[in-house]
């Protein structure tokens, strides 16, 4: 079966006209995912940190290496319970969008649900972070030796071409990873199991059909936000101008409460658009899914 990759590609657009209440209760959902890693890490170095950041010589000059050994013992603590609390979280949110395609009847809260389909797929998305993670690591070890090899004469200006061209080649190769385990994720959560290779074998002849898909996707979420930042200069521009003819004493602008408005304006559209990606990118994985498994919405689970 050959996947259609402009309907894969643009499902997002279809859940989000379905369900426009859905993307406002994600992207706060996920603004909280942000604030729960955020507490829980200075829950564990919030102090040391707060120190650090009111004496910041203090610090840098201290004797003592055991104080900053703990610091970061703390922070290495903190940020990595938090990247679990977080990613399961993530994977509650994932499993929103995949049901919202794949399978609408099943309901939830904004489609949110917390339950096995939810643990089968954090627990796969923690695999693949894994292997991702060690491929990185290897890469990130070959690079460095490629690249002091490759200094010649002690000059570190010298590594930056070859440091270039392989930090390019780990990008490539992280797409190309991704792509592959991309249907692992939809797999996990409509087949309420652990798959972490399976995407591979449901991708089969139809790899660089998704590759394609994910390009669109992302060449799509450019446009949007290119078109965002020329739509928001031009309204800042509208305001400066305007606080310019109106300016006060000393002539500077009188912006008002204008600017106000102009930058809530902007932050709720940045978070609009940055969730529609989002919905985006996750909604074209449930698609490609449902059309490589043959799926029926209806007749789901």
């Amino acid at each position: 079966m050959s996947l259609p990759i402009v309907k894969c590609a643009t499902e997002g657009f279809r859940v989000a006209g379905r369900n426009p209440g859905a993307l406002i209760v994600w992207g706060l959902y996920y603004l909280l995912c942000i604030g729960v890693f955020v507490g829980i890490l200075f829950a564990f170095a919030g102090p040391a940190i707060m120190d650090m950041a009111r004496n910041p010589a203090a610090m840098s000059q201290s004797s003592d290496p055991s104080a900053m050994m703990a610091l970061m013992g703390k922070l290495g603590l903190g940020y990595f319970l938090g990247l679990i609390v977080m990613l399961f979280m993530i994977s509650v949110l994932l499993g929103g969008i995949f049901r919202a395609v794949l399978m609408p009847q099943d309901g939830g809260f904004a489609y949110l649900k917390v339950g096995g389909r939810e643990v089968k797929l954090f627990l796969s998305s923690l695999i693949i972070g894994v292997i991702m993670f060690v491929v990185f690591a290897v890469a990130g070890g070959v690079i460095g030796v490629v690249a002091f090899s490759s200094m010649r004469g002690g000059d570190p200006a010298s590594m930056m071409g070859p440091m270039m061209l392989l930090r390019l080649l780990i990008y490539v190769v992280a797409v190309l990873l991704w792509t592959g385990f991309s249907m692992s994720y939809p797999a996990a959560f409509m087949q309420n199991g652990v798959k972490v290779f399976d995407g591979w074998k449901l991708a089969g002849k139809n790899y660089w059909s998704l590759l394609l898909c994910y390009l669109l996707v992302v060449a799509i979420c450019v446009a949007m936000f290119i078109a965002l930042i020329v739509v928001l200069a031009v309204l800042f521009t509208v305001i400066g101008v305007s606080g310019g003819m109106n300016a006060g004493a000393g002539g500077m602008p009188a912006l008002g409460p204008g600017i106000i408005i102009a930058g809530i304006v902007a932050l709720v559209l940045y978070m609009i658009v940055g969730v529609l990606c989002a919905t985006l990118i996750y909604s074209a994985q449930a698609a490609a899914y449902r059309e490589l498994t043959g799926t029926d919405q209806v007749k789901a689970f």
